[in-house]
């Protein structure tokens, strides 16, 4: 499903922040505008985006260069907890495929599985 865009001028009214300010984020990096039919869009990702930098500015004194190293720093984070997962699963999955493998190994069948000597009877024993 497609996301939602919003135009430039309802994010602006919807977030308080003036388009000026939207398209000078867009400038420096921060967030892609899309453009259709002369209008400038953006989905759900660039308006978060511009929601954490205006926090980071009104609650924290942060200017644009340090909240954009607070982004990329976000980024970063959030790529090693993905890979970090990642390595959780194939580790999970090795660790069950070597106990499987111990306790096939402590514990062999009661019965040998391979061929059997068969016994032939005749009618004179």
């Amino acid at each position: 499903m497609t996301p939602m865009l919003l135009t430039l001028t309802e994010v602006s009214r919807r977030l308080g922040v003036s388009p000026r300010t939207i398209r000078l984020y867009a400038e420096e990096g921060f967030i892609q505008l899309e453009r259709s039919g002369g209008r400038c869009r953006m989905g759900p990702a660039e308006i978060e985006v511009i929601v954490t930098i205006e926090r980071l500015k009104r609650d924290l004194g942060v200017n644009r260069s340090g909240a954009g190293v607070i982004l990329e720093m976000r980024r970063k984070m959030d790529e090693l907890a993905a890979r970090l997962e990642a390595m959780e699963r194939e580790f999970d999955e090795r660790l069950a495929q070597a106990l499987e493998s111990q306790r096939r190994r402590l514990n062999p069948p009661l019965a040998p599985t391979g061929p059997r000597a068969v016994m032939i009877v005749t009618e004179e024993e």
